[in-house]
């Protein structure tokens, strides 16, 4: 199968951003620059968007197979060039999916810890938290406030951290000075953190010093059944459909 078969939703970290074609232009015979991200036909790009020369550091990419369920950016809730809030309507259910980039200050956790309160239950957290923790790294030692504080914020939306069913490292440096660890991280609801299918797909990571994580998260109505997968990061995609089950790659 392809990746446009498998998945439905492309959560981005760290997307690219730069000029993607030129737009007619009164004053110039070149035409203007139109600064943004990858687009396809296939997939709706979602983000919050941000003032001239700010780039967004989340983006997620949904396919218009998932048009039944009326993707909605949730910015009244949560507006972050770091974080991506997605609301699908199956039904009378609303399912909430989030992608999170968070920087080397823990900006995104911060914001997410601020505004717990306000936000509704999701279905799915995932992202790169830059984030290093006892809790999901054999090989990190300690279990620092940051990360306590993303437990916990995930715990507020009734999520825990998912058990990934081929354990390693996400972040593969460049320089090989740095020691692999694990800063990429998937959150469920808790009766499905063991039973998900939540894995690296190693073979995905291409030029990239990340590893992919797929997941798939299950979406229930009594009048649609919506399916498939969502994929990451550096992965031109094309298209998928709705069929039992979303599945989310960050």
């Amino acid at each position: 199968a392809t990746l446009v078969e498998i998945y439905d939703v492309i959560f981005v970290q760290e997307p690219p951003w730069r000029v993607v074609r030129q737009a007619p232009s009164p004053t110039s015979r070149k035409g203007e620059d139109v600064i943004g991200t990858s687009n396809h036909p296939a997939w709706t790009p979602m983000f919050c968007p941000q003032p001239v020369g700010v780039a967004p550091r989340c983006i997620a990419f949904v396919s218009k197979g998932l048009v039944l369920l009326r993707p909605s950016l949730r910015r009244n809730l949560i507006d972050s060039r770091d974080i991506v809030l997605i609301s699908l309507h199956a039904g009378r259910d609303i399912f909430n999916i989030m992608g999170v980039y968070s920087d080397a200050e823990h900006t995104a956790i911060k914001l997410l810890a601020e505004k717990a309160h306000s936000l509704p239950p999701l279905v799915y957290m995932g992202g790169d938290f830059n984030c290093h923790s006892s809790e999901w790294d054999p090989d990190y030692r300690s279990h620092e406030t940051t990360a306590i504080s993303l437990l916990d914020t995930a715990s507020s939306v009734g999520l825990e951290l998912a058990i990934v069913s081929n354990p390693g490292p996400t972040f593969i440096s460049h320089n090989p000075d740095l020691r692999p660890s694990v800063i990429d991280l998937v959150f469920v609801p808790p009766a499905q953190a063991v039973s998900l299918t939540t894995c690296l797909e190693p073979e995905l990571k291409m030029r990239s010093d990340h590893v992919p994580i797929s997941s798939f998260v299950p979406i229930r109505s009594s009048r649609v059944d919506a399916g498939k997968r969502s994929i990451p990061l550096e992965v031109q995609i094309t298209s998928s459909y709705v069929v039992k089950e979303l599945v989310f790659y960050t």
